[in-house]
């Protein structure tokens, strides 16, 4: 009698089965999630613990690794100074969820000659659910190359400085400094709803625009010039929301509290937490 035939599925604290629906719906936008985010993301979306008592973070991780759609993958992780190296483990979408998510970043973000500066943020940092303490140049140029099979230093960025072309350490950098520039945003006076009417504005404004100086071409600023000349001037928060549509930085708001804790205040937490779960309850 081979073991696997008595393998009871996972269940969570509450008796519910650790399905591949569960999962999925904690991962939302993510490609990976970082095994020690599963854990809090559950409670967070569930209200209960991903594990059953007696059941160790290790068999949670290879339960969830081993459900359709899911597999293990790890990335090595180090600083440029060489503070610490070392391989961080994450349970990696696979299958179809992995194709959709890829040919979404394929549409949106590699649609043209260039990136828009704030929509690569946008993807790079919903490739994998960690904290922003976290994201250094090795890693996203080793998620990049697994799920687009292209390296993340060959894009040409639209920055308000120009077209540029960033290496992944910049990228990293970039990234982790618009995660906590959208986190302050929207904690100054409480203004997460408003940032995504504002997000909708500045995307109308730059389709508008484009559409006024190239009609309808495909390619609606081949140049970049409209969206730097919008970033110098911030004209609608475009250096936080560019390209982004309101409804992917709400996908996104329901993660930032796990994302950002360590690098803000508390208070700036706790008003994420409120809207993590205002987001998360209106599903």
């Amino acid at each position: 009698s081979s073991r696997s035939a008595t393998i009871i599925p996972l269940r969570d604290s509450a008796g519910d089965v650790l399905s591949a629906e569960r999962v999925s719906r904690i991962m939302g936008p993510f490609i990976f999630i970082g095994t020690p985010m599963i854990s809090p993301l559950y409670k967070m979306f569930y209200g209960c613990q991903a594990l059953s008592t007696g059941v160790k973070a290790h068999e949670l991780n290879r339960a969830i690794t081993g459900l359709d759609g899911f597999k293990f993958w790890s990335a090595r992780n180090y600083q440029s100074d060489s503070s610490y190296n070392k391989f961080l483990a994450f349970v990696s979408r696979d299958g179809p969820e992995f194709g959709r998510l890829q040919r979404r970043i394929s549409t949106r973000l590699l649609g043209g000659n260039y990136v828009l500066g704030p929509l690569l943020c946008y993807f790079v940092s919903t490739l994998a659910m960690v904290n922003v303490s976290l994201l250094t140049g090795p890693l996203i140029e080793s998620m990049f190359r697994k799920v687009m099979n292209k390296s993340i230093a060959s894009l040409k960025v639209v920055t308000r400085h120009g077209i540029e072309r960033l290496s992944a350490d910049e990228i990293a950098q970039m990234t982790s400094k618009w995660l906590l520039d959208i986190t302050g945003y929207i904690h100054s006076n409480s203004r997460a709803p408003e940032s995504l009417d504002k997000a909708d504005r500045c995307y109308r404004t730059y389709v508008s625009q484009c559409r006024s100086a190239n009609g309808d071409a495909a390619d609606m600023d081949p140049k970049g010039d409209i969206a730097r000349e919008m970033m110098t001037t911030d004209r609608e928060k475009s250096q936080l929301f560019l390209g982004i549509r309101s409804s992917e930085l709400q996908q996104l708001y329901k993660y930032l509290v796990q994302m950002v804790t360590g690098s803000v205040s508390t208070s700036a937490v706790l008003y994420l937490r409120h809207v993590s779960e205002s987001y998360i309850d209106r599903e």
